[in-house]
């Protein structure tokens, strides 16, 4: 690792511009060509999210989404 000088960077969003990629992100789920479903494992009610964790913790689901 450091014989190559490699270096470690942290990011915050990865490498976007929240100001420039968040409306095109936006534009393209409105469009259909973002499909953000795909990555949802499940959907559950707000009373359930201590469920939802335990869920993720035994590795059943991967992306919980809460919904209110």
């Amino acid at each position: 690792f450091f014989r190559q000088r490699l270096k470690v960077r942290a990011s915050s969003y990865g490498d976007a511009v929240p100001a420039r990629d968040f409306p095109l992100l936006i534009d393209w789920f409105r469009s259909g060509q973002l499909q953000l479903g795909l990555l949802v494992s499940r959907t559950i009610p707000l009373d359930e999210t201590a469920s939802g964790f335990d869920d993720i913790a035994r590795g059943e689901t991967l992306r919980t989404v809460v919904v209110f």
